[in-house]
């Protein structure tokens, strides 16, 4: 293993011009992910109306993000190798590539397949800018960038629905993906402007192709049976394969990397307890996030009567409560140094608003359920960006692509899996509890409200408690990332871009511990000197 541009250990020094130029490049790429992610929302009931397929309606999330979740890890570790420049690029033209070609689909499966191609462009978008801000800027002041880029995705939450709502009424559904066109070729040649002047400690490595592979098939196995089950039943030979199946490669994927010489995922890393907690706090929130994601739209349109547009401007609050406090929490982190009680705040936030979401009734009015969408908004807006600050302050520098792509695909498998179990246990209570009225079900919304009365009432509730149902689900999940963020340690944020400071590794000897710190020297420190906060 040779380096290619090796600094000694510390990072070039940019000039600040030129990290805000970075920047700007950096909330271009992410600004084409974060606006298709949003902009399908609304359009997805009318996607249904006109290709059938609602007990399909989860795959189209679900094929972006079962994708996306299995190539994010290899982005991290290729971009180590191969600069982060060439692989964001690479990215972006599969990401347009899976646009175009959703944009023409004639049916629900081609839809599926092609959303599943953005998804394998998806995956680096927003990993990649993250791993590019770790490269640049100093632990604290990551706190302020990830806020920059957490605008970004605010602003195109707030653009996104909206926008999609007036496309799909105005013109085509279909317009809500060709969008991305004229947006990705902004970003293509913004970014390959400004990341020439990365600097980066870029190592000839090999990659691990065998794990590459074990990962892919354990998750699409895995996924593809939570989603067979409730069709073809749990105990139907081909979901027990595709299920136990996924599990036992699984397994193969662990061994792997704990013997390939260059693994995707360094096990080693999970021995440091707030990588540790933050990575599984990562996984509670993805998963804890997708009722809203996924049903809160067709909430508001089939439940609640809104049109596309109408239901697009009711994510407008939310998308000002994540604005907020994405700027507010990562000032607060810069000056201070302190993330952990903003990090547990917003995850408090959370839990709340799927509490009142699952709990309120059907005659409720939409502001009371824009409420709950706003304390939503609040508490992804002081967590995910604190998250993935805590992981790259938790590993040496030659490592924050390999750290950054970990709890990014840490979040993604979370979020994937939510969905799948999510979209089961929706779809399988539609049909049961509509009953006689089953067959409406993949009807458009505004068809549902030309029902008779009768019929609508009886769709209308059924879904109602379906959509109920996704929220709840979600609750333990959004308690577990709580009691994942209390058992991170709070570490003061350092001000300077040379390696970190010896991070506690879980490795107890007599009272002592064992403290790795770069190049390869260990030291011992008592554990009551390592207990107080560390500048």
């Amino acid at each position: 293993m040779s380096a290619i541009a090796p600094n000694d250990g510390v990072r070039q020094e940019l000039s600040p011009a030129r990290i805000r130029l970075i920047i700007g490049g950096l909330m271009a790429g992410v600004a084409l992910s974060s606006l298709d992610h949003q902009i399908i929302a609304t359009a997805l009931p009318t996607v249904v109306g006109d290709l059938g397929g609602l007990d399909q309606i989860s795959w189209v999330i679900t094929a972006y993000l079962l994708a996306s979740t299995a190539v994010t890890p290899l982005y991290g570790k290729i971009s180590d190798i191969l600069g982060r420049r060439p692989v964001f690029l690479t990215a972006i033209i599969i990401f347009l590539i899976g646009s175009m070609g959703a944009g023409l689909a004639q049916n629900m499966t081609q839809l599926i397949v092609l959303r599943a191609i953005q998804g394998v462009g998806g995956g680096g978008l927003i990993s990649l800018a993250q791993t590019v801000i770790g490269d640049i800027s100093t632990p604290r002041d990551r706190a302020k960038y990830q806020g920059y880029i957490g605008v970004v995705v605010a602003t195109c939450s707030v653009l996104g629905p909206a926008l999609g709502g007036v496309i799909t009424d105005l013109a085509s559904w279909r317009w809500v993906f060709f969008i991305n066109v004229p947006v990705g070729i902004v970003a293509l040649v913004t970014v390959s402007s400004v990341l020439k002047y990365v600097p980066q400690q870029r190592v000839q490595r090999s990659i691990d192709y065998l794990g590459s592979i074990l990962l892919v098939v354990a998750i699409v196995a895995f996924v593809l049976g939570l989603f067979r089950g409730p069709k073809q039943g749990w105990d139907d030979p081909v979901t027990m394969a595709l299920i136990g199946g996924g599990l036992l490669v699984g397994v193969l994927f662990v061994i792997r990397q704990r013997v390939a010489p260059e693994p995707i995922m360094s096990l080693n890393l999970f021995r440091i307890p707030n990588f540790r907690w933050a990575t599984v706090a990562a996984f509670a929130v993805g998963f804890a996030s997708t009722g809203v994601t996924l049903y809160f739209p067709l909430l508001l349109q089939a439940v609640k009567g809104l049109s596309a547009s109408q239901s697009g401007l009711a994510f407008i609050p939310e998308t000002f409560a994540l604005m907020a406090m994405n700027i507010i929490g990562g000032r607060i982190i810069s000056r201070t140094g302190r993330y952990k009680y903003v990090l547990v705040s917003g995850l408090v936030l959370l839990t709340a608003s799927l509490t009142l979401l699952a709990l309120l009734p059907v005659a409720a009015p939409v502001p009371v359920y824009v409420l709950g969408t706003v304390l939503f908004g609040l508490g992804i807006g002081c967590t995910t960006p604190v998250l993935m600050l805590i992981v790259q302050n938790s590993v040496d520098s030659t490592q924050i692509g390999v750290g950054t792509g970990t709890v990014t695909f840490s979040r993604a498998v979370g979020g994937t899996l939510g969905a799948a179990a999510v979209g089961t246990v929706v779809s399988s209570a539609m049909v049961m509890l509509a009953g006689a009225n089953a067959k409406f079900i993949d009807r458009s919304p505004a068809e549902i409200w030309n029902l008779p009365t009768a019929q609508r009432d009886g769709i209308i509730e059924s879904l109602h408690i379906s959509i109920g149902f996704a929220f709840a689900i979600c609750i333990p999940l959004a308690i577990a990332s709580v009691f994942f963020a209390l058992l991170i340690k709070e570490v003061t944020l350092r001000t300077s871009k040379r390696e970190p400071d010896p991070i506690l590794m879980d490795i107890p000897i007599a009272g002592v511990a064992v403290v790795p710190e770069p190049p390869m020297i260990v030291r011992v420190r008592w554990y009551r000197n390592l207990r107080k906060p560390r500048a």
